[in-house]
């Protein structure tokens, strides 16, 4: 059974198609919503792709983050009202390219932010199966309940190569140490206890 998986090339989507990649045959899905960190993002993500051999394919609506920018931080605020959105879409997207289920890696700190995370996925899948065809299709969420730390664990396993990821919330080549994604990042290493890699503009205290 085909599944999709939503690959945004941070660390937590990158070690979920790692590990589902084992054992069924995937494809990775990413949203280009326009987000300011697009490139390095996208690159991010056709490497993992590309480093697990499997297809990465593109739904592009670049025109969806001009309408929501300026409302707060990209990549939180704004998270809610693209949420909606680009689930929806893959969900579409996947269906009518003959595919049954569709895997995201939202974890337990987006929770932690958006309470209704935990009941938004169920009550999306019902919706999807309300329409025509889409009785037998499914939205996993394998991650929902897992920290971001037992994540790296999990990679570090899998031995995901995180130096590829990308997790800024800010346009540029480097991460910038500062958000609160680069943040996480850097406490996700520490509570794994594994060895970060990764080059920040300013490495803020965590």
């Amino acid at each position: 059974m085909k599944g999709y998986v939503l690959l945004s090339g941070g660390p937590d989507s990158s070690t979920l198609a790692s590990e589902l990649a084992k054992t069924r045959e995937i494809v990775c899905l990413y949203i280009n919503f326009g987000q300011p960190y697009l490139e390095r993002e996208l690159t991010s993500a056709r490497a993992i792709a590309t480093n697990l051999q499997v297809p990465l394919e593109e739904i592009v609506v670049p025109s969806i983050s001009h309408y929501f920018v300026g409302l707060g931080e990209f990549g939180h605020v704004i998270l809610r009202e693209i949420i909606e959105i680009s689930y929806g879409m893959a969900s579409a997207y996947a269906r009518f390219n003959g595919g049954k289920v569709l895997y995201h890696a939202n974890i337990a700190e987006d929770v932690d932010d958006l309470p209704g995370l935990a009941e938004f996925f169920p009550t999306l899948q019902h919706a999807v199966n309300l329409m025509p065809g889409g009785q037998d299709f499914k939205i996993e969420s394998p991650y929902i309940n897992v920290r971001k730390a037992e994540v790296f664990e999990r990679a570090f396993e899998l031995n995901v190569p995180l130096e590829l990821t990308w997790s800024c919330l800010r346009p540029g080549q480097l991460h910038c140490g500062t958000c609160r994604s680069c943040k996480r990042r850097m406490q996700a290493f520490v509570g794994a206890d594994i060895t970060d890699s990764t080059q920040y503009i300013t490495k803020s205290a965590i």
